[in-house]
């Protein structure tokens, strides 16, 4: 039989596992909306808002079955998004020596999520029956694309609880880097413009512009593994979790 301190150091290694999974699921997460998004549906970048329904109808009759494979296979990237949002928690508990801030980040990444795969779903609708009238047809893609962009307000508040939990660690050596901190309050602000894009059809915030699309990809591209790079980090420099078996 093993003895308690045997028991410990494979609860502790179990414990890495775990938390390693959860800090890869989110570079895996942006890889898989990403070339479901951009590879199989064809939506990088997003169709245009200012198109007529003639051509949007035009845009969804073509490869209909791959379009709704792309959106299925970002609904499996929302969901990897979660547990990587759970890893966030975890590593922010151990910053804050507190779970109100961490529990409150999930809480924001979650219900984010929810947004972002509900329109996966829209969108996989309008590629379900594409045969439909063409002002059917881009109405319901309206609302899938308009479900996608402009729903930042979870993900802001999401990335501001991060940065403001990783700038109150007072110790002489932060668990996770300050530069990170300000890099998640920067990522933030960088969400915000995409709120105007239920507002316009053209232009720099319109739905496929280059400040609700381009930016928030370019910004999110970086930010996954940036935070599983420092989750990881902390891992690795835990005395506790160094004494345990690989």
């Amino acid at each position: 039989m093993s003895t308690p301190a045997e028991l410990a150091l494979l609860q502790e290694r179990d414990r890495r596992r775990g938390f390693r999974l959860l800090a890869w699921s989110g570079p895996a997460s942006i890889v898989v909306v990403l070339v479901g998004w951009g590879v199989l549906a064809g939506f990088v970048p997003p169709p245009s808002p200012d198109m007529r329904a003639e051509e949007v109808a035009a845009l969804w009759r073509e490869d209909p079955e791959l379009k709704r494979l792309g959106l299925t296979m970002c609904v499996w990237g929302g969901a990897l998004y979660v547990l990587f949002a759970a890893g966030i928690a975890q590593a922010l508990r151990r910053v804050a020596g507190s779970s109100v801030l961490a529990l409150a980040q999930f809480s924001m990444g979650a219900f984010g999520m929810v947004f972002f795969c509900w329109n996966f779903l829209l969108l996989a609708t309008v590629g379900y029956r594409p045969d439909q009238p063409a002002e059917i047809v881009r109405a319901f893609s309206d609302v899938g694309f308009l479900m996608t962009f402009p729903p930042v307000q979870p993900f802001t508040l999401q990335v501001v609880l991060i940065g403001v939990v990783i700038l109150q660690d007072r110790r002489p050596v932060p668990l996770i880097p300050r530069w990170l901190g300000f890099v998640n309050l920067w990522v933030g602000f960088l969400f915000l413009p995409a709120q105007a894009a239920v507002f316009v059809h053209d232009g720099p915030v319109a739905w496929d512009g280059f400040l609700t699309f381009w930016v928030p990809v370019g910004v999110f591209a970086i930010w996954f593994p940036l935070m599983c790079w420092a989750m990881l980090r902390m891992r690795a420099e835990d005395p506790a979790a160094a004494a345990a078996p690989a």
